[in-house]
């Protein structure tokens, strides 16, 4: 059985071990210089590339729960393991599972000899231009060359992180076979907020509060942890958490709202009001929040630092309160591709078999990692995925 593997990033580079383990003879097409480019990028270049805490709610869903089979089956032990033969350590970090060098090139050095201890055939700087089908498999076409396998496995990616290759130019040529195509958008990445003059005040300020997305004045989503205020709208990891939704949202001509909860409770600024009712404004603030925070605070409401807290009249002042308990903020767009770390939309998930990773047009047809609308949330999910989807198509393209 001859196994191609057009993409060799993390989804790839897995399906081409395990096709190659279980007997067929690989070949992978890359179209940079270098294979697992992306990977070097993940994790601040320390690569988290699984993690203990998986369940459902680690992934965006959104044609149904088969995809969740691929992760259950093949766990973060698994993950852990897979490496471990590869020749790499692992070093958790609160469940968070990295290579003890912590250096993310351990991962993709270790994949690009795994394939090649193998047997594996690795060819690189070719770009595949056509699949064609044929009687008994696959014609691969590129610019100058061609070959013929029995089963392929498509490992592409999407749009984000172009400068890694990662362009998405392979899924227009599978919506062209007839497949039903999400259109990306970026995700794990920041949001641009309208509210322009007051991010400009408070940029640099990072922040640990909740906040809701409200689509269309309905919450859809909650988060908490360490927001980054920028002079363009927010970041930080709370906000990667739901940028895929966002993006998809404003996709769709939805008004998106972020609500941030700088301060939970309204009866700690009550109290806070009634101790500190001799002193300014300015000193309120203190020890709470920021000082750049909350002087951008007191600009937003025409408050002055050294007006006392009694002599602040109790419209503005309630004003305040209410911003501090639920500022909402407008989003206007998400990062583009290339600030993006993921992307969701892609081939849509009805068009899969998940047990073997097969179309449901051709079985000997195999997709995997990011081209499948299925995305994970910050933490090693997206490469936990890209390992367990490709590791799974690898083994069902060997058997034949």
């Amino acid at each position: 059985m001859k196994v191609g593997i057009v993409g060799a990033g993390a989804s790839g580079l897995a399906a081409a071990i395990a096709a190659a383990k279980a007997g067929a003879k690989v070949i992978v097409w890359e179209h940079n210089k270098s294979v697992g480019k992306k990977i070097l990028a993940t994790g601040n270049g320390k690569c988290n590339y699984t993690n203990l805490l998986m369940n459902p709610d680690c992934f965006h869903l959104k044609e149904g729960a088969a995809p969740l089979q691929v992760v259950e089956d093949f766990g973060p032990e698994d993950a852990i393991a897979f490496f471990q033969e590869l020749g790499v350590e692992p070093f958790s970090r609160d469940g968070y599972i990295y290579p003890k060098s912590e250096q993310a090139v351990a991962i993709a050095q270790a994949l690009e000899v795994g394939v090649r201890r193998w047997g594996g055939e690795i060819v690189t700087e070719v770009s595949i231009a056509k699949i064609k089908r044929e009687k008994n498999g696959w014609n691969v076409i590129a610019q100058d060359r061609q070959w013929n396998v029995d089963r392929i496995i498509i490992a592409t990616g999407l749009k984000a992180s172009p400068t890694t290759g990662s362009d998405g130019s392979f899924l227009t040529l599978i919506e062209q076979m007839g497949y039903q195509v999400k259109s990306p958008l970026p995700a794990l990445c920041a949001l641009y907020a309208q509210e322009k003059n007051f991010f400009k005040k408070v940029a640099g300020v990072r922040i640990k509060c909740g906040l809701d997305v409200s689509v269309d004045q309905n919450i859809v989503a909650s988060e908490y942890g360490e927001l980054q205020l920028t002079d363009y709208g927010l970041s930080g990891i709370p906000i990667f958490q739901v940028s895929g939704r966002v993006a998809r949202a404003i996709f769709e001509k939805k008004k998106v709202e972020i609500i941030v909860h700088f301060v939970e409770n309204k009866s700690f600024l009550l109290e806070r009001k009634e101790r500190f009712a001799e002193e300014s404004m300015g000193f309120f603030g203190n020890g709470i929040l920021n000082n750049k925070l909350w002087k951008a605070f007191l600009s937003q409401f025409a408050i002055a630092e050294e007006e006392k807290v009694m002599k602040v009249s109790k419209t503005k002042l309630n004003k305040l309160f209410d911003f501090l308990l639920s500022a909402n903020f407008v989003i206007e767009k998400s990062a583009t591709f290339d600030k993006a770390q993921v992307c969701s939309g892609g081939i849509c998930c009805k068009e899969i078999n998940f047990s073997d990773m097969s179309s449901k047009r051709d079985r000997a047809l195999f997709f995997v990692g990011e081209i499948i609308d299925v995305d994970g949330i910050c933490g090693g999910y997206n490469l936990h995925w890209a390992w367990a989807s490709g590791i799974r198509a690898g083994r069902s393209a060997a058997k034949g």
